[in-house]
């Protein structure tokens, strides 16, 4: 046994490229030991590694047919074959990946990887890959096996239907992790911005609000793996009776998230601003504002110097 120093630090001749691999792995804090592909595999040195919503990002084509695409983007993936080496790859260009034709009679689940190939381990070939695995047919499918791609990140599942003859957005999956270079924050994802207008007369009952017909609301692509902060302003005038005025920030299943609970005496104003703070699943979400009070009513108010608005931010990548 010995101690070695990564050999291009001092040697300008030949080295092992397995010492700028497990470099990698250190540096981006990779969990000691063997690492095991799979859907849900995380790990500081495993997954997309520049930030951007579309980083590497499985969507249907165009023209919705039997194939998806795979945008632009770079990754790091954990090798399955040696304990503690990392792999960085890049694809300079949206890729196309067919998509096999749908049983008859049954779903099944693909997954698509984007999979390193090493000869030092196994096999013939020295590449990285855009790759298609394909699952079995069956009434409740499950996930292929990804033993045959030790050293792969997945990228996404994509779920065909029995008899489907192109596969849309709903069939996709998003299964992007964040490696640990990717924590940092991707700033403002989504926003509502409302000058004038809304409901009024809010009472006991939890209203959403909406203004000139449109629901104060934010949908958009949460990523896998990502923290969001989710802010809600509003100014609001209690009528009637004195009683509890609240502002709450809630999900497209009415779970409260957040939420600012002021005493308001009648005939006075009341700025809420409520904070949330979430790491949802990948896909589609959508946030709103909803208002109630305990007595009397209230109306909510907006203008073009003092706007309601609700705002989504990235704040960062999880850590695994």
């Amino acid at each position: 046994m010995a101690v070695t120093v990564t050999p291009w630090a001092i040697d300008g001749n030949t080295h092992p490229a397995a010492e700028a691999r497990r470099m990698m792995c250190a540096l981006l804090t990779g969990a000691l030991g063997t690492f095991v592909t799979s859907p849900t595999a995380t790990d500081g040195a495993h997954g997309v590694a520049v930030s951007g919503a579309f980083t590497l990002k499985v969507e249907a084509n165009g023209t919705p047919n039997m194939s998806v695409n795979v945008h632009t983007g770079s990754a790091f993936v954990r090798s399955g074959e040696a304990a503690d080496q990392t792999y960085h790859v890049y694809n300079d260009g949206t890729v196309n990946l067919a998509i096999a034709a749908a049983d008859a009679t049954n779903p099944r689940r693909d997954l698509i990887i984007l999979q390193v190939r090493d000869s030092n381990f196994s096999g013939a070939n020295d590449d990285a890959r855009l790759f298609v695995v394909q699952g079995t047919p069956a009434a409740s499918p499950a996930d292929p096996s990804l033993a045959a791609t030790p050293t792969a990140l997945v990228l996404a599942r994509i779920q065909v239907n029995a008899a489907d003859t192109s596969i849309v957005a709903g069939d996709i999956t998003d299964l992007r992790v964040a490696a640990r270079s990717w924590s940092r924050p991707l700033g403002e994802v989504a926003q509502i911005l409302i000058g004038a207008g809304g409901p009024s007369g809010i009472a006991a009952s939890v209203t959403d609000l909406t203004f000139g017909g449109a629901p104060m609301s934010v949908t958009f692509a949460a990523l896998a793996g990502r923290k969001y902060k989710i802010t809600g302003s509003v100014r609001a005038l209690q009528n009637t009776s004195t009683g509890i005025n609240e502002l709450s920030i809630r999900d497209g299943s009415n779970t409260v998230l957040g939420k600012s609970t002021i005493t308001a005496t009648a005939a006075s104003w009341v700025q809420h601003h409520a904070i949330a703070r979430v790491t949802p699943a990948a896909g589609s979400v959508t946030y709103k504002l909803s208002m109630s009070t305990t007595a009397g009513t209230t109306d909510p108010f907006g203008a073009a110097t003092q706007p309601m608005t609700l705002i989504v931010e990235d704040i960062g990548g999880t850590v695994a």
